[in-house]
């Protein structure tokens, strides 16, 4: 998002205080410690969810900012939503006492419901077209079923996370 907050659609809703890499980085640590970030994994799913962003990125360098957006909304605005929810359960479901869960952790929006209800109010303020709405909203679709295969292939091995969890 930074680096295409040049883009009037990006420009909308683009927050410093959103961006997690530091918080993501922190949960590595937790759950891989000693483990490269950059280094290839095996998850289909992940690697499907971050093709579709890079995509987003280049449409964005290539004059149209509406997919990024798209994935920016459905990330963040989940997070804020039922996000908060996932990060209380597996905290009291692993006893994590908020270790590996600083993703979940958005201290910079103290009130989320105010928070998305602005966040809306700025992207119905955009003024898109039909066209360009349509291809937002099938984007957020694509975005949020690539979240819910991550979701379905991290729960289909839940019981190892948990063992691994209780071993430490």
């Amino acid at each position: 998002m930074r680096a295409h907050a040049d883009d009037r659609v990006v420009a909308a809703v683009h927050d410093p205080g959103l961006e997690r890499l530091a918080h993501i980085d922190a949960d590595l640590d937790h759950w891989a410690p000693g483990t490269d970030p950059a280094a290839p994994f095996d998850s289909p799913a992940a690697t499907a969810y971050r093709d579709r962003v890079r995509a987003a990125a280049d449409l964005a360098a290539a004059g149209w900012g509406g997919a990024l957006v798209a994935h920016h909304y459905t990330r963040y605005l989940g997070d804020l939503s039922g996000g908060q929810g996932i990060g209380r359960a597996l905290d009291r479901c692993f006893g994590l006492d908020g270790a590996g869960l600083a993703f979940y952790a958005v201290a910079e929006v103290p009130r989320p419901k105010l928070y998305k209800d602005a966040y809306r109010a700025r992207l119905d303020a955009l003024g898109l077209d039909a066209a360009d709405t349509r291809r937002v909203v099938d984007e957020v679709r694509a975005a949020f079923g690539l979240n819910q295969a991550v979701l379905a292939e991290l729960g289909s091995d839940l019981a190892s996370y948990r063992r691994r969890q209780h071993a430490r």
